[in-house]
């Protein structure tokens, strides 16, 4: 009891201290036995006991985080909800230093064997979606991924205008784990979390095992792993009667620059004859980032020749323009 007075001691200060107007860092942080004391008076009968505790919980940072998110799961409703609440206002206020650890406990939390953890949890994320989607975002990006909308693939038409808009979070997007990739396995729980996500694009040099690859099939809801060359044709095509033809260009890519055509029939690839696109694809991704190629093209009834290097693959790039229409949500 004299522990739990002490607890509520230090948090009225805290509270006397800081108010209600938001997260600060505080200079001397309380040890586990007064976080604990903070936790347990969560379900207090006193209800200014009970504010003075969630206030204090959320000026502690990270450091409350493995106490709360313990709490989320008690059988006192009051406890579970205030518990929660605190990991929410962490987590939409915070920053990397607390909602990084926010988002690592609702994904335990949300494995949990106990339906309303897991139904609160998942509406708990469902609030905060868009700027999930953006954090998630920004973190691989900052990891060295590439991402852009999937309706941008395989047209090659260089740069593309879209809206700014929520179909900035919402749309369907394409993610590029290369060789740039810094964030080894541990860093794929941000691609796991993207709830939009159409194909993921991994080249060998993101260093990735292949039963990593196989885990995030499992896991990326809805994305399909594609596994591919370093180097880039920049072509795309479609098959008919034993013929394959080229059906878009990379706009500036390697095989527009040397002068291949949309329209043209693939004929030989590396002096293989081509019957289908899936093996220029299987070819070329055994190649260097700047390997040599030759390519025979048939056009109106003449044979082409054309010997280029590949470029590093790279998804395609899109400008955004703004217009009335509301922003996706910024972090606060």
């Amino acid at each position: 009891m004299r522990e739990r007075r002490q607890g509520l001691g230090w948090g009225i200060a805290l509270l006397l201290t800081l108010g209600f107007a938001g997260i600060e860092r505080v200079h001397a942080e309380p040890g586990d036995a007064d976080t604990a004391a903070l936790v347990a008076d969560l379900g207090h009968d006193e209800f200014e006991r009970r504010e003075a505790a969630t206030t204090a919980l959320v000026a502690l940072g990270a450091k409350a985080v493995p106490h709360v998110q313990a709490a989320v799961e008690s059988p006192d409703l009051e406890v579970a909800i205030r518990a929660l609440g605190v990991l929410e206002r962490l987590y939409v206020h915070g920053d990397e230093t607390t909602w990084e650890p926010v988002e690592d406990a609702l994904d335990a939390l949300e494995a949990s064997p106990t339906s309303s953890t897991v139904e609160r949890v998942r509406s708990l994320r469902g609030t905060h979606a868009e700027a999930r989607e953006l954090r998630s975002l920004e973190k691989l990006v900052s990891l060295g991924a590439e991402w852009t909308l999937s309706a941008l693939r395989n047209r090659f038409a260089g740069q593309f205008a879209i809206v700014a808009g929520p179909q900035v979070t919402r749309g369907a997007k394409d993610v590029l784990i290369g060789e740039d990739w810094k964030g080894g396995v541990e860093g794929l729980k941000h691609l796991k979390r993207l709830r939009t996500c159409q194909v993921v694009y991994v080249t060998p040099g993101a260093g990735l095992p292949d039963d990593v690859l196989q885990d995030l099939a499992k896991t990326v809801e809805g994305a399909r792993i594609e596994t591919r060359g370093a180097g880039m044709l920049g072509i795309s095509g479609e098959e008919f009667e034993g013929l394959v033809q080229i059906s878009g260009l990379k706009s500036g890519g390697p095989a527009e620059r040397a002068g291949v055509e949309k329209g043209d029939l693939l004929i030989l690839y590396q002096g293989e004859q081509v019957t289908a696109f899936q093996t220029v694809i299987q070819m070329t991704r055994s190649m260097s980032a700047t390997e040599e190629v030759e390519v025979v093209v048939l056009r109106d009834n003449e044979l082409h020749t054309y010997r280029f290097k590949l470029e590093k693959f790279a998804l395609e790039k899109f400008n955004i323009e703004t217009d009335p229409r509301p922003a996706p949500p910024q972090l606060r």
